[in-house]
């Protein structure tokens, strides 16, 4: 499912728990694992002994940098009790942390796995983690906590034509894990500007809305070897499915839903469950990226 996984780390320490995830993710999917971290743009200039010199000392300070990541890297994965590749690949680019990673995966089959902050929750506006989900053009593992065994996958459904590939990778991970998958859809109920909506109207799209869940619940039935269960409830979607995840899941998700780009913008489901989720959360890029 994965070629190449790249994380992130920092001198803070929020990536370590990224490390070890994605250490396990690699030998699930034996796929290259490399480990990069950004560092200030240097100011360029023309020519001269002083820049050379500048030069220098750039690279022994790149150098030093990536051994200590290597260290580090390698301390991280013994304690996770993972086995650690000699030595890690570290990559230290010049860049903004979300350029670092962007210009690396930039297949659709590789991954990006990042920590949580520390001090700000797992995400906060203008972070390098929402920064990178914006734009990556393969699925994104934020690990906000330790790394736990996982005990089932649980998809957050999007009932838009959209949502193909996120129940697609969600179905390949349940594969390639071997955990149970479940569904689950938060039928919000829809208002008119004048803030009331007609109570059969209302029934009306709920009972549509089921329906469709339903014969995609059967679908995937049919698809995968994965147990699947399903749930269909009534609430405000982030909310809703908040109370609903458990540890042990590995939340999937998809960068937007069929509420707009503003909703996006300013706020959405997808945004709002990643921020206060606590369980790792696969976030996967949907057609026509809302922050494109």
């Amino acid at each position: 499912m994965f070629d190449r996984i790249f994380v992130g780390v920092d001198t803070e320490g929020a990536g370590d728990r990224a490390v070890v995830a994605a250490a396990r993710l690699q030998q699930r999917f034996s796929a290259e694992l490399q480990f990069v971290h950004a560092i200030p743009l240097f100011w360029r200039s023309w020519s001269t002994p002083a820049m050379a010199a500048w030069e220098a000392v750039k690279q022994k300070s790149i150098a030093s940098c990536k051994a200590a990541f290597e260290q580090r890297i390698t301390a991280t994965l013994r304690a996770g009790d993972v086995p650690v590749p000699t030595p890690p690949a570290v990559d230290v680019i010049e860049a903004s942390p979300p350029d670092a990673l962007l210009k690396r995966a930039d297949r659709p089959t590789d991954l990006i796995a990042l920590g949580g902050h520390r001090q700000r929750g797992v995400l906060h506006i203008g972070s390098t983690a929402r920064a990178v989900i914006a734009h990556a053009k393969c699925p994104v593992w934020i690990q906000p906590d330790e790394v736990q065994d996982l005990q089932r996958v649980t998809v957050c459904v999007d009932l838009s034509n959209r949502g193909t590939q996120v129940m697609a990778a969600a179905e390949r991970m349940a594969t390639a894990l071997r955990l149970p998958l479940r569904l689950l859809h938060a039928f919000e109920t829809p208002t008119l500007a004048s803030g009331i909506e007609p109570y059969y109207a209302v029934d009306h799209l709920r009972r549509e809305a089921r329906a469709t869940f339903e014969a995609l619940v059967e679908h995937t039935r049919g698809e995968t070897s994965a147990k699947v269960t399903a749930e269909f409830c009534d609430g405000e979607p982030a909310a809703a499915i908040l109370d609903r995840i458990e540890g042990g899941d590995l939340v999937v998700l998809g960068t937007h839903g069929y509420t707009g780009v503003m909703r996006y913008v300013l706020g959405s489901t997808a945004y709002r469950i990643v921020k206060r989720n606590r369980q790792p959360t696969l976030v996967v890029p949907m057609p026509e990226n809302a922050f494109r």
